[in-house]
């Protein structure tokens, strides 16, 4: 397995890197600095983490582990269990005493404090944050900042990393970055999966990991019992008038039918069951939430950027996928949203 530095991934199709690579590698050794230097690592992200969350996570914390450097792992919300088959997962904790303190913060995968939700106030307290992130929305929250939309997830940036540290590809950091880009891509086929982003996943491939195993795990159901909650929810299923846009409806009363047999639902299988529909562009999830809330889920197809829409109602994402919260009434937020999204085909 040959272990490439980030000059010679960035340059092995061409013969010179433009201005704003040269920029990115200079943050990437800054971070490899720090590191390498310092010691006491807090590793955090964003609310309800995602798969390119928790992947990254686990991937830096093994990065750490090699360097043999004291490092914890904490996040806002629980991780999903689907993702237990992960290297240190078990070291995820959820729980923390605001006395902590550690020497740097790393936030994966999210440019805004806001989003680091109540792990925030200890992540600030670090004399130095690293900031990796991957949407175009991110806010640069960090010290030491390497911020890169054109990226498919943050699991690919960290690849760039540990090629820079001159750490060894090992499988399970592999696993833990090709489940990061699995989950960010959509399997794949969502518009942000690169030609530079296949080149990352075959050598992580190149591990020997094993890829059919990896996805059965990520996108297996729990029991019998999820095809019933997926039933329920696609029960809700509504268009607009000329058939571009689609949504469903997440309710209290369904969620709370199924509390007692522990499933998760998965916001990505909705998706993908929506997006068999021929001849839809725009895709939306309405899940309800306490005190009259409600979270706005958006997908679109190539070319359609929702992100403007969710930004609107003070959330943000990525052009295709992105999300927001809005309190009120389902009937008025609907109409509201779907307002603005029908604008887009004007």
């Amino acid at each position: 397995m040959i272990n490439y530095t980030l000059i010679s991934v960035i340059c092995k199709y061409r013969k010179s890197i433009t201005k704003k690579e040269r920029k990115f590698m200079n943050a990437i050794a800054d971070i490899v600095k720090i590191l390498k230097e310092e010691d006491n690592f807090l590793i955090t992200t964003h609310v309800r983490p995602d798969g390119d969350c928790i992947g990254s996570q686990l991937a830096m914390g093994l990065i750490l582990k090699k360097l043999r450097k004291r490092f914890e792992i904490i996040n806002p919300d629980p991780p999903r269990k689907k993702f237990e088959f992960l290297p240190l997962f078990d070291r995820i904790r959820t729980a923390w005493q605001e006395n902590e303190l550690y020497t740097v913060s790393i936030i994966l995968d999210c440019g805004k404090w806001v989003r680091v939700g109540d792990v925030a106030s200890i992540a600030q307290k670090s004399s130095t944050v690293i900031n990796i992130d991957h949407h175009i929305d991110s806010q640069g929250i960090g010290k030491f900042n390497y911020i890169n939309p054109q990226h498919s997830s943050t699991g690919e940036m960290l690849f760039y990393v540990l090629s820079s540290a001159g750490i060894n590809l090992d499988p399970d950091i592999a696993t833990c970055l090709y489940v990061a880009i699995l989950s960010d891509t959509g399997r794949f086929r969502y518009s942000n999966t690169r030609s530079a982003t296949l080149r990352v996943v075959a050598d992580l491939l190149d591990t020997g990991i094993n890829h059919e195993e990896i996805i059965g795990k990520i996108v297996a159901m729990e029991n019998p019992l999820s095809l019933k909650l997926y039933s329920r929810i696609f029960s809700t299923v509504q268009t607009n008038s000329f058939n571009k846009i689609v949504w469903c409806t997440l309710y209290n009363n369904i969620q709370n039918d199924f509390l007692c047999a522990s499933l998760e639902v998965e916001s990505d299988k909705i998706f993908d069951e929506l997006r068999t529909l021929k001849g839809f562009d725009v895709y939306l999830l309405f899940t309800e939430l306490p005190e009259n809330k409600f979270r706005v889920s958006f997908r679109s197809n190539i070319g359609i950027d929702v992100s403007d829409i969710a930004r609107l109602f003070g959330g943000g994402g990525h052009a295709q996928a992105c999300s927001c919260i809005i309190e009120g009434n389902l009937h008025n937020i609907q109409y509201n949203v779907i307002e603005k999204v029908e604008r887009l085909f004007r």
